[in-house]
């Protein structure tokens, strides 16, 4: 397996990126460089044989390219997400239930970082029914968090119906709940989005 450095001055162009990003880059460059394979499996979502990955500060196209010459089984699909380079795609798509013969699956996109129109088609077209998740709860946050706001759609899925979020996403119970009819367990983790994360970390 790859084992990346992970050395500030050699894999990232400039450390001090954090302090002066723009959160809306259609060039979709990052400050992650192409110097050794590099991902996080957060960038990566599976739905059977289809990975979908996102390049962002934490995943190059190297590490693409290493999964696809070591997985060649399976069907990698580069996702892009204009208005973000944010970390990790488990808050920007989250696939909750497949489809059935039926009914179709669905996934959960959020709307602060939809991908491009051609890519939610991906799932049209092939009876995923894509949902827009509710803005969150609030945009505040622990002082020290690592994390947006838009954590909020950082969940767990236990199974094909039930899903583990945080206690005071209401508007996210409302939609789980209410209108997709899933069971929702609701846990306190706020507190630990300083460290950089929530449930589905």
């Amino acid at each position: 397996p790859p084992k990346p450095t992970c050395s500030l001055t050699r894999m990232f162009n400039d450390v001090d990126y954090w302090q002066k990003k723009s959160h809306s880059n259609s060039s979709y460059k990052t400050n992650l460089n192409e110097t050794e394979i590099a991902f996080d499996a957060a960038d990566i979502i599976r739905m059977g044989k289809d990975i979908f990955y996102k390049k962002s500060a934490t995943a190059n196209n190297q590490g693409l390219s290493w999964l696809r010459r070591t997985f060649p089984h399976l069907r990698f699909h580069m996702m892009h997400f204009p208005t973000s380079l944010d970390c990790h795609l488990d808050t920007s798509l989250v696939p909750l239930r497949p489809p059935t013969s039926g009914s179709p699956g669905i996934v959960l996109i959020n709307q602060n970082r939809p991908p491009l129109v051609n890519e939610i088609k991906l799932f049209t077209d092939n009876d995923w029914r894509p949902v827009w998740g509710p803005l969150p709860a609030t945009d505040s946050l622990p002082p020290l968090a690592m994390c947006s706001s838009n954590i909020n759609l950082n969940l767990l899925s236990l199974n094909d119906h039930c899903v583990i979020i945080e206690e005071c996403e209401v508007p996210l119970y409302r939609l789980l709940h209410d209108e997709l009819g899933f069971d929702v367990i609701t846990c306190p983790f706020r507190v630990l989005n300083e460290f950089g994360g929530s449930i589905h970390c």
